[in-house]
């Protein structure tokens, strides 16, 4: 296959003898954000949108904000306006809200965040940017703020406060590097960050008890991923079950993580370092032993405590999802209420059984990493006050009760 002098723009073969073509950047560009992106079907287009982003990575280096912005996708969509040169967008003015993305874009605090983080960042940074990105900051006042969240909020609730939480994160990173002292309302400097304090709400979640985890429905999906040669799978849905940690940082234990029956684990979102004493579960134990036997059978020596079998290296989030709705969806033949369940309700059926348990707030959260305040505000916002709560509740106020004494006749 021929080669084009073309920086980043790779052709792979592709199925049924056809090519694929992708703008794949360097571990720089990565680390900075940039992110492979999958080109035309047809070659010259292909060759016309790499050159496009290209165009606009050199605008980045040279300290301009790429116009349109990184998302690569609608970036190699969108043509320049007639008679303008791609290379002669002009920077946006310094006190617009297009300039303090830019900078945010680009400062330590937003490269040390977590990829997963910085890319749902992203998105609300672009909603911003079209919102008002050549608006100047001074007339960015809560009133627009609200008037914003207002129009997004009928069709993307979700999306709508994301993006104005976005802003305040925006606003005080800006306030921290003086680089915004405030805003102008009536001709006097208001200092406070206007995205914050504005009093709007997010969706509900609406959960009850028929959203969490039953023992049956645990314990067939792990049977169903044992047969599929996924035990990996079912033992990470039964280890979640009982220790409620996030997707991300259970898939990212390592062997020497588990020592003596116990898990030690850093929560990579809040820094919370948790003792998971697995060994008191036997059943636990048992499943990560049978976990472990087959490390001695793989090619590659795992160094995760929860491997991919089939490659054995550690689970990527996609194909570890990816794994689990198949499972999910075979199970259900057996188990049909299991096709709505969903992994990441695991760490709220852990914290609620906890609770069933006549667990303490403060031994909840020993164990889910949470804050007391979180482990309530979850019980709370989940409305998971399950018939075991009250039936448990009121058997200790019986056993408290005196016998009352009735006068004899």
């Amino acid at each position: 296959m021929a080669r084009i002098a073309i920086r980043y723009f790779v052709e792979r073969p592709g199925r049924g003898g056809g090519v694929r073509r992708f703008w794949q950047p360097g571990c720089g560009l990565r680390a900075a954000g940039w992110r492979s992106t999958r080109l035309a079907d047809d070659r010259a287009a292909a060759i016309a949108q790499a050159e496009a982003i290209n165009a606009a990575v050199d605008r980045w280096r040279r300290g301009q904000p790429p116009s349109p912005p990184p998302e690569h996708r609608a970036l190699v969509a969108r043509t320049a306006p007639p008679g303008l040169d791609d290379g002669d967008v002009p920077p946006p003015r310094p006190d617009s809200l297009k300039a303090l993305i830019h900078r945010y874009r680009h400062s330590d605090d937003f490269r040390e965040l977590r990829a997963s983080t910085r890319r749902a960042y992203e998105d609300n940074l672009r909603s911003l940017d079209r919102w008002a990105g050549d608006a100047p900051l001074e007339v960015l006042t809560p009133e627009r703020f609200v008037a914003l969240w207002k129009s997004m909020r009928a069709e993307t609730p979700t999306k709508a406060k994301g993006v104005v939480t976005m802003a305040r994160i925006l606003f005080g990173w800006a306030r921290r590097s003086g680089l915004y002292a405030g805003y102008r309302q009536g001709g006097a400097l208001i200092p406070e960050n206007p995205a914050t304090r504005l009093n709007i709400r997010g969706p509900k979640p609406r959960r009850c008890e028929a959203d969490l985890w039953t023992p049956e429905e645990i314990a067939i999906f792990a049977a169903v991923a044992e047969h599929l040669g996924r035990l990996s799978v079912g033992v990470a849905v039964e280890l979640n079950a009982w220790v409620g940690q996030r997707e991300g940082d259970l898939l990212a234990l390592t062997i020497g993580q588990y020592r003596d029956g116990e898990i030690v684990l850093r929560q990579s979102k809040t820094g919370a370092r948790v003792f998971l004493p697995v060994n008191l579960v036997p059943e636990l134990g048992d499943r990560l032993a049978a976990l472990d036997a087959g490390r001695l059978q793989s090619r590659v020596a795992p160094t995760s405590l929860i491997y991919n079998e089939r490659t054995g290296r550690p689970w990527t989030t996609h194909s570890f999802r990816h794994a689990f709705d198949d499972i999910r969806a075979e199970a259900a033949r057996w188990c049909p209420s299991l096709a709505a369940r969903q992994f990441m309700l695991l760490r709220h059926t852990a914290i609620v059984r906890l609770a069933e348990a006549g667990s303490t707030a403060e031994e909840i959260s020993a164990i889910s990493g949470h804050t007391l305040q979180s482990v309530n505000q979850i019980l709370e916002r989940y409305l998971v006050r399950t018939r075991k709560m009250a039936s448990a509740a009121l058997r200790r106020r019986v056993a408290m009760a005196s016998p009352v004494r009735t006068p004899p006749p």
